[in-house]
């Protein structure tokens, strides 16, 4: 069993969770899922960063940043 997956929310989709969420975790819990919990986080930097440190890293290259998240919601299945 996978207890905890973590799922990062990029985009604007998101922003309609409340009308996703039952069709999100049914989808979740059917065929027999193995996902005990999920928490979902989303970005408190621009998506860019990230992509400007997978180049870097692409390149060899390494660089004191990390992304912070915050948790949107965890989700007890």
């Amino acid at each position: 069993m996978l207890h905890n997956a973590r799922l990062l929310l990029i985009g604007s989709v998101w922003r309609s969770w409340e009308l996703l969420k039952d069709g999100f975790v049914h989808g979740l819990k059917s065929n027999g899922s193995r996902i005990g919990k999920v928490t979902l986080y989303t970005l408190l930097e621009t998506p860019a960063l990230g992509a400007a440190l997978l180049a870097a890293r692409k390149l060899g290259k390494k660089v004191a940043c990390e992304q912070r998240t915050a948790v949107f919601e965890v989700l007890i299945l």
